[in-house]
C-alpha cells in the first residue's frame, strides 16, 4: 500500500512540474505566435451583463485589424463603426473632438494593444499571469484599464483566441471569438 501511495505522490509531483512547464511555454507560445501578426479578421459575439441591465446586452461584431488600424464594426443590434488608429478614434466617420481624443489617448492605445495582441502594450498596462492557455491580467495602478478588475484571455489548443472576458465592479463583458483568422476580412 505504501508503494502505491509513494507512486501516487511521485506522479502528482511530476504532473505538477510538467503543468508548470506547459503554463510557461503556453504564454511564450502565445506571445511568439502573435508578435508579427499585422492582419486579423474575426467575427465576435459580445455579451455584456451588469447590475444596471435587466437582461444581457448582446452584439454581433466584425473585427478587422490591418497594419495597426482597427475597425470594430457592430452589425447588430445597431450598426456602427469604430476605428482606432495612431491618430485616435473615429465613430461612424466622425473624429472625436480634440479634448476627448487627448483624454482617451491612453485608453485607445491600451485597447489597440489588447485587440492586436501587442504584449509590450498589454504588459505595460497590466500584470499578466498564465494558467495553461488562459491568461489573466490585473490592471496596474493608474492603468487606463483600471475600470476593470480583471481581463482574461482564453486560447484554443491551436493558440487562437477563444474568449476575452473583462470584469468590472458592476459589469462583465464576454467576447466570444466565433471565427478568427489571419488575413483581411472578406468584402
Amino acid at each position: 500500500m505504501t508503494k502505491y501511495i509513494c507512486n501516487y505522490i511521485w506522479l502528482t509531483i511530476c504532473l505538477a512540474l510538467l503543468s508548470n512547464v506547459t503554463m510557461a511555454s503556453s504564454l511564450d507560445d502565445i506571445k511568439s505566435r502573435y508578435k508579427s501578426v499585422t492582419t486579423i479578421c474575426a467575427n465576435l459575439a459580445l455579451t455584456k451583463t451588469s447590475k444596471y441591465l435587466t437582461r444581457p446586452a448582446v452584439s454581433d461584431i466584425m473585427l478587422s485589424v490591418k497594419n495597426g488600424v482597427i475597425d470594430w464594426e457592430t452589425r447588430a443590434p445597431v450598426q456602427s463603426l469604430m476605428t482606432l488608429d495612431a491618430s485616435g478614434m473615429t465613430i461612424d466617420g466622425k473624429k472625436l473632438d480634440a479634448a476627448t481624443q487627448e483624454k482617451a489617448k491612453p485608453l485607445i492605445a491600451t485597447l489597440r494593444s489588447l485587440l492586436t495582441f501587442d504584449w509590450k502594450g498589454i504588459e505595460s498596462a497590466m500584470d499578466v499571469t498564465a494558467d495553461g492557455l488562459t491568461l489573466r491580467g490585473k490592471p496596474k495602478t493608474g492603468s487606463p484599464l483600471s475600470v476593470f478588475q480583471t481581463i482574461e484571455f482564453e486560447f484554443t489548443a491551436k493558440l487562437k483566441p477563444r474568449t476575452m472576458t473583462l470584469t468590472g465592479s458592476s459589469e462583465r463583458t464576454v467576447i466570444l471569438f466565433q471565427t478568427f483568422h489571419e488575413g483581411a476580412c472578406p468584402q
